[in-house]
């Protein structure tokens, strides 16, 4: 994996930490404790919201079997539902831990699937809550890694980037996202943009996952210049990058995203007299985008 999307960093603290200091590869020992913030997407029918709620897991490698506990929401309840010794299968092969049971010790917790993805450091999870409630539990941040955009510049030309990283950390109680986006090549302009953030978009739960949306928001973050032998600079006034009518559907069960956006190059002008500061569009650059984050992929060649 080429990057650990910032909100993870935070889990694989909590693994180290919560399995002791003192031991050389902490993740490695037969009990290991995540205690993280859940993103709860519920849908009842046509109805559909997403919640921030803490959730605690434990899982013992050697009995395969692990207690979670979910703190559900006001909206829900706000109780906390106890999982005792669920059953737990390994798959070496992809080392993930993974969880399925039609019922569970919570009566309230029927339909449990559950996934533990060390490669990763991610942890998802889906049930149905009081027999009409589907819940599909993820990371704040859901990331996507294997992905491919498509760029259109200006003159018409296109070509295909297959490093790029797209991360939307989701925000229930202020409905608004942020975008993280790394390694993306603008071929226009010769660099690839490094890291950026975009604050300020905005989400709604749909059926099947969320829907993101934004419209001129300026992103902060950093560039590599091809010219300059791809030296790292960080973004100003007179050079950053701006998204326009961005718009992104997250599908969790299929884990696939595609959306579309135009990425513009922009530059801040002060004008001499008037000393009044606008924005000067540079060029702008469409972006068909798709990825997956769990799935089997195979990199095309870039163009």
């Amino acid at each position: 994996m080429k990057h650990i999307p910032i909100s993870l960093l935070l889990i694989l603290t909590l693994l180290a930490t919560a399995c002791g200091n003192d031991d050389p590869d902490p993740i490695k020992r037969p009990e290991v404790k995540i205690s993280y913030t859940q993103l709860s997407h519920v849908g009842n029918g046509s109805a559909t919201a997403a919640y921030s709620n803490p959730c605690k897991f434990t899982l013992r490698r050697e009995a395969l079997n692990a207690d979670i506990e979910i703190t559900l929401p006001a909206a829900l309840g706000g109780e906390t539902l106890r999982i005792s010794t669920v059953p737990v299968t390994y798959n070496s092969d992809k080392n993930l831990y993974n969880i399925n049971a039609a019922t569970t010790s919570s009566p309230r917790v029927t339909n449990l699937s559950a996934t533990i993805d060390f490669n990763e450091q991610a942890y998802w999870m889906n049930y149905t809550l009081d027999g009409d409630k589907t819940v599909q539990a993820t990371m704040p941040g859901i990331f996507y890694l294997h992905t491919k955009s498509e760029m259109t510049c200006e003159d018409l030309s296109t070509y295909t980037d297959t490093r790029g990283g797209y991360q939307f950390d989701i925000y229930p109680a202020e409905n608004k996202a942020t975008l993280q986006l790394s390694d993306l090549l603008i071929k226009t302009d010769l660099v690839s943009i490094t890291s950026m953030t975009a604050k300020g978009m905005n989400f709604t739960a749909t059926e099947s996952g969320y829907h993101i949306t934004g419209d001129k928001i300026e992103g902060t973050g950093y560039i590599s210049r091809y010219s300059q032998g791809s030296e790292t600079s960080q973004m100003n006034d007179n050079m950053y990058y701006r998204l326009d009518n961005f718009a992104a559907d997250l599908n969790l069960k299929s884990q696939n995203m595609t959306g579309t956006c135009t990425i513009t190059r922009c530059k801040r002008v002060i004008d001499p007299e008037t000393k009044v500061q606008t924005v000067q569009e540079i060029n702008h650059t469409q972006v068909k985008l798709n990825g997956n984050t769990y799935k089997s992929f195979t990199p095309e060649p870039q163009q």
